[in-house]
């Protein structure tokens, strides 16, 4: 059983989505080992519910952030094999240069190390995205980018993991089958 510090969750003014995030940190804290980068952190709500060590970086200086970077998939500051698990907590679809990231991932992932995604349907990102923008959407903090995308279908996911060579663990779906989370180890 993983024991949680839950540090006060910090997403917006909304008590829908800090439950929200707090199920899906809750998710992902649960395969979390040793050393972890969360790529694409916002309020850093992973790294700081943590036990262990962690780093979260994103490309906006958002509230509680640990480093911000101009892109995701240079991430130089980081050694080969440098953590045990990379995450992408519902971010991966907001990164345009998606392919090069996971492969900066594969970089720094060790040997043993775990990637965890965590995604929305693309059509049900677009809906989500559309209801939620104009109260408290990422757009009204941040300029948000060419190639962002409101989701990732399946297959997206499924295809850039291949394409990045990771083994594909497990999959498995979490608030009421309106999220995946996807384990993947680094191919030989």
């Amino acid at each position: 059983m993983h024991i949680f510090k839950w540090q006060n969750i910090n997403v917006s003014n909304s008590v829908g989505l800090k439950i929200l995030e707090k199920i899906r940190i809750y998710q992902v804290l649960k395969f979390c080992r040793g050393r972890i980068l969360d790529i694409g952190c916002g309020y850093n709500n992973l790294i700081r519910n943590y036990t262990g060590e962690g780093i979260g970086i994103d490309v906006y200086p958002w509230e509680g952030v640990d480093i911000v970077v101009d892109n995701s998939s240079k991430l130089n500051m980081f050694h080969k094999e440098e953590f045990d698990t990379v995450c992408f907590v519902a971010s991966l679809n907001h990164i345009p240069y998606r392919i090069d990231s996971l492969y900066e991932a594969y970089r720094i992932l060790k040997k043993d190390g775990l990637l965890i995604i965590t995604m929305i349907p693309s059509h049900i990102g677009k809906i989500w995205h559309f209801i939620t923008e104009p109260f408290w959407g990422e757009g009204k903090k941040r300029k948000i980018q060419k190639g962002e995308l409101g989701g990732l279908s399946h297959q997206m996911v499924l295809d850039m993991l291949k394409q990045c060579n990771f083994q594909l663990m497990k999959i498995s779906q979490f608030q009421l089958g309106l999220n995946r989370i996807y384990l993947a180890k680094k191919g030989l």
